[in-house]
Order: C-alpha cells, then sequence, then structure tokens
C-alpha cells in the first residue's frame, strides 16, 4: 500500500473490499429484516424504532471512537514508528471499556421513554425494547473492543483484513439469528443476541492480523495528550454530530409516523432495503479518513487533488448499486410484506432515497477528510444545520400542511446535495491552512 501519493488505483485497492464488505452487511439486514418480518408487519415497526434508538444512543459514542481511533492511529502509522502506535493502541483500551459502561447506562436510563417518542404505539414499543434489552445491549464491550481493533486495521491500511473480520462476523451472525428467533424461540429479542453474539466472534481474528506490532494485548491506563487532543477535536464534534443528527433523524421518523402505521412500515421497511446501497457508501468515509490522515503527515501539498479523486471513486462506485436497486425495487419490497399499499409506498421511497445516496457518498467522503486533518468541528457544523434547514424543518412544515408524504422524503435529496457542496468549498478554500496531526 503507498504511504502518500494515492492515485486512482491505489484508492480503489483500499475502497473495494471495505465497500464489498459493507454490501454484505446491508445483505446481512435485509436478511435479518426478512426473518424479523416472519414475525408481522409490527415486528418490522419495531426493528426500525429500535434502530433508531440504537442509532441514537450508540452512533454518537462510537461514530466519536471510531473516528478519533482512524485518525490518530492512521496518522502515527505514517510516521514508520511501531512501537508508537503499539502504545497508542494500548492507552485506547481504556477508553473503550469506559464507553461500553456509559453506553449501558444510557440505555437503561433513556431507552424506554426515546422509544416511546418515536412510536406511541404501545404494541410496537413493546417488541423495540424487547430487541434492546433481550439482546443488543449485551453487546456493548464487544462493540467497542470491535471498533478498537477494527481502528488499528483502518490505520494500517490494512482494509483487507478488516473486511475478511467483518464479513466473518455477519456470516455468524446471520446463522445464529433464525436459530435464536425461531428454533430457541426467542423472537425478536434473538436478532438483538444474535448481533450481540457476533461482536466478540472477529476480535481474535483482529487480534491476529495485528499480532507483528509489539504488546497490543496489555493495557495502558495512562492517557497523553495527543489522545486527548484526538478525541476533542476529532471524537467530541464526532459524537456531537452523531448525537445530534440522530436526534433529527429521529425526529423525521417521528413526523413520517404521524402520518400512520401503513406510511411508518412502508418507510422502515425502504429505510432497511436502502441499505444495500447506503452502507455501501460508508467504505468512502472510513478510507477518506485512513488516506487523509496518512497524507497530512507526508504530503499535504497535494491533499485537495487526493480528494477530489476519493470524491470520484465514490461517484462512480455509487451509481451502479443505486441503478440496481431502482430497478428491483418493486420486486423487492413484495417479499418482505403481503400488503400491497405498504409495497409500493416503500417501493417509491426506495426510488427518492437510492437518489440521495449518490450525494451521500461524496458527502460521507468529505466527512472523512475532515476527520483525518484533525478538523471534525466543520463537519459538525455543515451537517447539523444543513440538515436541520433543509430536510427536518422543511418537513415539520409540509407535514402541519398534511402534505403528500413523497414530498417530505424529497427532501432527502435536496440535503444532501447541499451538504455535499458546502463541505467541498470549505475544505478546498479552507483546511489546508487549519490541519491538525496528533503524533
Amino acid at each position: 500500500m503507498r504511504e502518500c501519493g494515492y492515485d486512482r488505483r491505489s484508492l480503489v485497492k483500499l475502497a473495494a473490499p471495505l465497500y464489498f464488505q459493507y454490501i454484505c452487511e446491508s445483505l446481512v439486514m435485509i436478511l435479518d429484516l426478512y426473518f424479523v418480518s416472519k414475525l408481522g408487519n409490527y415486528a418490522i415497526a419495531a426493528r426500525g424504532t429500535a434502530t433508531y434508538v440504537i442509532t441514537l444512543i450508540s452512533a454518537p459514542v462510537v461514530g466519536a471512537l471510531f473516528a478519533s481511533y482512524t485518525t490518530i492511529l492512521s496518522q502515527t502509522h505514517a510516521t514508520g514508528d511501531r512501537e508508537a502506535l503499539a502504545r497508542c493502541f494500548r492507552k485506547l483500551f481504556t477508553i473503550s471499556i469506559l464507553a461500553s459502561a456509559l453506553l449501558a447506562l444510557l440505555y437503561i436510563s433513556l431507552c424506554p421513554v426515546l422509544v416511546h417518542l418515536i412510536c406511541p404505539d404501545y404494541r410496537i414499543d413493546k417488541l423495540a425494547l424487547e430487541y434492546i434489552f433481550g439482546g443488543y445491549i449485551y453487546g456493548l464491550p464487544g462493540l467497542t473492543l470491535f471498533i478498537q481493533y477494527l481502528s488499528l486495521l483502518y490505520g494500517r491500511g490494512r482494509t483487507r483484513e478488516a473486511s475478511i473480520c467483518w464479513i466473518l462476523s455477519d456470516i455468524f451472525y446471520i446463522m445464529c439469528d433464525p436459530l435464536l428467533i425461531f428454533y430457541m424461540g426467542l423472537g425478536i429479542a434473538g436478532s438483538g443476541l444474535a448481533f450481540t453474539l457476533s461482536l466478540y466472534f472477529p476480535i481474535p481474528m483482529m487480534h491476529i492480523f495485528n499480532r507483528d506490532i509489539p504488546k497490543i494485548s496489555k493495557i495502558d491506563i495512562k492517557i497523553d495528550k495527543n489522545i486527548i487532543n484526538a478525541l476533542t477535536h476529532v471524537g467530541l464534534f464526532t459524537y456531537l454530530e452523531r448525537l445530534i443528527i440522530s436526534g433529527l433523524y429521529s425526529t423525521y421518523c417521528a413526523i413520517i409516523a404521524r402520518y400512520g402505521d401503513i406510511i411508518y412500515t412502508a418507510y422502515q421497511l425502504g429505510l432497511t432495503l436502502e441499505s444495500f446501497v447506503y452502507m455501501p457508501i460508508l467504505a468512502f468515509r472510513d478510507v477518506s479518513n485512513i488516506v487523509i490522515g496518512h497524507v497530512v503527515v507526508r504530503e499535504r501539498e497535494n491533499i485537495n487533488k487526493i480528494l477530489r479523486r476519493i470524491l470520484e471513486i465514490s461517484i462512480i462506485m455509487t451509481i451502479p448499486l443505486t441503478l440496481l436497486i431502482i430497478i428491483l425495487s418493486p420486486f423487492i419490497t413484495t417479499k418482505f410484506t403481503n400488503s400491497i399499499e405498504i409495497a409500493q409506498l416503500a417501493t417509491i421511497y426506495l426510488t427518492i432515497a437510492a437518489i440521495s445516496d449518490i450525494g451521500h457518498a461524496v458527502t460521507l467522503a468529505e466527512v472523512g477528510a475532515y476527520q483525518g486533518t484533525g478538523n471534525a468541528a466543520y463537519a459538525f457544523i455543515t451537517d447539523t444545520v444543513t440538515m436541520a434547514l433543509t430536510r427536518v424543518i422543511p418537513a415539520l412544515i409540509l407535514a402541519t400542511y398534511h402534505v403528500n408524504i413523497i414530498y417530505i422524503w424529497t427532501l432527502m435529496d435536496i440535503d444532501a446535495i447541499t451538504r455535499g457542496l458546502i463541505l467541498y468549498i470549505t475544505f478546498i478554500k479552507t483546511i489546508i491552512r487549519r490541519i491538525k496531526v496528533f503524533i
């Protein structure tokens, strides 16, 4: 792997394993939805509601850890000092352990209230809480450790090995899913437990892939200023971004839920199927963070040129999946529900959302670039303000006047395009003078 001077071929080589891995991840989510759908339409809606709560509570913390870990580990790796990389990794163990305890407290205290706020239907609420407390919550320590080891592989540019571990985890997840849901009779809680078990499964393998780094299994409770700076400039603002974005998404979801069970269920169905396009574009955020983290240490004068290459690749790789999901959506949705109306609405949503994901691919790549330069604050401000002004507030206004749901869904496209343009212009004009290095 080339540390600097990334051409398009080397960028594709980095991105392709993650892209394929995220496709597998989306397929697993769709298969999980298929199994859950056999429990009824309320279970579909409950799975979606639980996902929103998990996104609201876990995503800010996990996103902050993942972004800051990847940034500091990629920048440290670019120096070629393996001992420094090992020291940094050992110091992150303490943070990971504390983060899992914090997440557990947040779920216990906030989860019931959030579930009811998002969807007041008690039948859906009950199932959503079963998913979270019956299985998902037990995987929190595994989640933070998984993120830490994954960040080390990412920071070293070993995306192929990272993808192997994650895909094997997905296979284990989908093998356990029907066994726990149906054979053991755990219902929707079995789905959450299957996910939990899949988090612990790949950690030994990830450790083996990093065995050439000395003494990474030790815990160092001393946290140096570089880690604190990374957690502040990258982690804190990523946390705030994910927290507010999750809240905005939940508000957007709640607006749609007020249109009734049929539209809400169609939206949740379409949202899960959309992951076939949305999940792979997360690869561009990760690759951008890795690459820019390397480049700022050795070749920062070419940072804008390399970002443009990443954006080109993100668009080219996203368009085929977008077209595929649009063409297949009328046939796929009918496999998950017996309601023709729900299937038709989900198809409309999928078409609108898949188009917006081209803009989201660009936006996520730009967010990763901001993280790699240690300037997550810019992404935080742009993402939250733009989403509020172009999606959530207009949706509230339109819903007040009972405007057709299609117009509310179309706001996603406006949001994605606006965010992408603002982030790009700000990066090109400003960031080269504000790079932060945490080594």
